[in-house]
């Protein structure tokens, strides 16, 4: 299990915003420069704003069970 302790609050959203940034900007290198603890912290972010996580081997739910707050655009 992951320690919950490992980084403070301020820690975890900068090594999440750093991996993101990687990934972005990082002109086609970027997500293999991503860092274990980047890509840590992005995962406990997402999951601190609502998505649910996929166990290995379980079939996907729709996406609004995944991320059930999130709206894009307009729903028609």
């Amino acid at each position: 299990m992951a320690d919950p302790k490992r980084w403070t609050e301020d820690e975890l959203i900068e090594f999440a915003a750093r991996g993101a940034g990687r990934v972005i900007h990082g002109l086609g290198t970027g997500p293999s420069r991503v860092t274990y603890d980047e890509i840590a912290a992005m995962a406990a972010v997402l999951a601190l704003l609502g998505l649910v996580p996929i166990h290995p081997g379980m079939p996907a739910p729709t996406s609004e069970e995944l991320l059930p707050n999130l709206t894009i655009g307009e729903k028609t």
